[in-house]
């Protein structure tokens, strides 16, 4: 079990309006784009399922959010997680 599990969280319309977006600037539709909104929303309530559901391990983030903002609430949430590292020992030799 992951230690962390990080849910970047968007309503589908939103999303699916940003991968149109990508597609206008020349990217190819991926299959999960294809999909229908209603898909795209039934997804993203399971996966809030989840996060509600298992509250210590999954971290929504609100990826409406800008780019830079989004990187500052990632590194808020891994940076906490990664010092647990800084204190075991360095088995590489």
């Amino acid at each position: 079990m992951p230690d962390l599990t990080l849910i970047f969280d968007i309503p589908a319309v939103d999303g699916l309006a940003r991968a149109r977006k990508r597609a206008d600037d020349g990217a190819t539709p991926d299959r999960f784009e294809k999909e229908e909104l209603e898909t795209h929303e039934k997804r993203r309530e399971a996966y809030l399922d989840i996060a509600l559901n298992e509250p210590r391990r999954c971290r929504i983030v609100d990826a409406r959010q800008p780019q830079e903002r989004v990187t500052e609430d990632v590194l808020s949430m891994v940076e906490p997680l990664l010092e647990r590292f800084d204190d075991l020992p360095d088995v590489a030799q």
